[in-house]
């Protein structure tokens, strides 16, 4: 009996000891498992991190995309800006030039005709349709200011397009004269008009210019 029971106690330590290991591989296991897992979150938010610093790149790629494209359309609009401009600036010195010749042979013919009234008053009414024309390139400079700011105003009246027409014919004269150029005018009969004589008379001007 008492070999059994050393037998059997030592047994019972044989199996405690077995058990503590399982207890202890249980344990590392478990911390193992934990780990396994805390490491698998870690990685899920790194890859949401790694996902969403991606749209953001994509995001501020696009937005640079988008600024360059309204960065290129700007500088092409001011480049036009500028070609309409100088293309402006020039034909206005284009008109400038065709009164002001005249005027200053003008007053060298008026020097010269003193003792010529018919010349004289010859020279005052071309001097005085140049300034007609110099009036009617300041109007229309302050026309084009008034659209730009949205001012514009028509004033409707009758007027007779013949005569309209006839005038304007009188004005470009000079200066379709060095290009030895006329300009003849056959209007019909026509019942009054009613609008903007000015305007209309500007418009026509343009379209022979």
């Amino acid at each position: 009996l008492a070999v059994f029971v050393v037998v059997l106690a030592a047994r019972l330590r044989v199996a405690a000891t077995h058990i503590g290991e399982l207890r202890a591989q249980r344990d590392r296991d478990v911390e193992t498992l934990a780990k396994s897992r805390q490491e698998a979150l870690q990685r899920s938010s790194m890859d949401d991190e790694l996902q969403r610093l991606q749209t953001a790149l994509s995001d501020a790629q696009a937005a640079l995309a988008t600024g360059r494209a309204e960065r290129d359309a700007a500088i092409r609009d001011a480049e036009v800006a500028h070609g309409q401009r100088h293309a402006f600036l020039a034909g206005l010195a284009h008109d400038l030039r065709n009164p002001l010749a005249p005027l200053s042979n003008g007053i060298e013919l008026l020097r010269l005709t003193d003792h010529d009234p018919a010349g004289r008053l010859r020279t005052r009414g071309i001097m005085e349709r140049q300034v007609g024309n110099l009036m009617r390139i300041a109007d229309e400079l302050s026309d084009l200011a008034r659209l730009s700011g949205r001012h514009a105003t028509l004033q409707q009246a009758s007027f007779d397009l013949g005569a309209v027409l006839r005038t304007l014919a009188g004005r470009l004269e000079a200066t379709l004269r060095p290009q030895e150029m006329t300009l003849q005018v056959d209007a019909p009969a026509l019942p009054p008009l009613r609008g903007d004589a000015q305007r209309i008379a500007q418009a026509i001007g343009h379209l022979v210019d």
